[in-house]
């Protein structure tokens, strides 16, 4: 079936009773209403639902509440890709391991990589480099010897945790999907 719904952008919410004005605005017209509203955490979902069942009881019937991390989860599930969720557990031990088994860089010192913190250390840079949409591809292009070995490890990290994904990546990898087939939108 194809799927024919305006979307509706709100740019800026101040407060709550903004937000819960906002949700009561938009269209959902026909027997059985569907919205969709993008939320930071569930904490800010609950809040906005117990506003609208004291403003507007109605405009809950048909509106569903999901965080950025939810639409993605979503979307690849929609799309029929397959992954795991939790590598963030998962990524200082496969650094570890990655550093063991030595990797060809040009301004890190095998030796240097397995001594203690340098797991945490490089999981963290990963982490806050995914979580502003960059890719290892990204850091390469950079062309600086630091940068581009921060990328080989990122590439043999994802490489080793083949369907292992972060929720960041899980961001990324549903906005790819979006780009490709929008229907995959929930």
């Amino acid at each position: 079936t194809s799927r024919s719904a305006a979307i509706s952008t709100i740019v800026s919410i101040p407060d709550l009773a903004s937000w819960a004005d906002a949700v009561i605005a938009l269209d959902a017209r026909g027997p059985l209403p569907m919205r969709i509203v993008l939320v930071p955490s569930e904490a800010h979902a609950h809040a906005l639902r117990v506003e609208l069942v004291v403003r507007a009881p109605r405009a809950l019937a048909g509106t569903r509440f999901l965080t950025v991390a939810a639409v993605a989860r979503a979307v690849l599930e929609n799309a029929s890709v397959a992954y795991r969720i939790g590598e963030e557990a998962r990524r200082p031990l496969r650094l570890r391991k990655l550093f063991r088994a030595g990797l060809d860089l040009a301004t890190y010192r095998a030796e240097d990589l397995r001594t203690k913190g340098w797991e945490d250390a490089f999981a963290s840079s990963i982490e806050q480099l995914e979580s502003a949409a960059l890719r290892p591809d990204d850091l390469e292009r950079i062309g600086a010897p630091r940068a581009t070995d921060l990328g080989t490890v990122w590439r043999a990290l994802e490489e080793d945790a083949a369907t292992s994904w972060t929720v960041h990546r899980i961001m990324a990898e549903a906005h790819d999907v979006l780009r490709a087939t929008p229907d995959a939108w929930p």
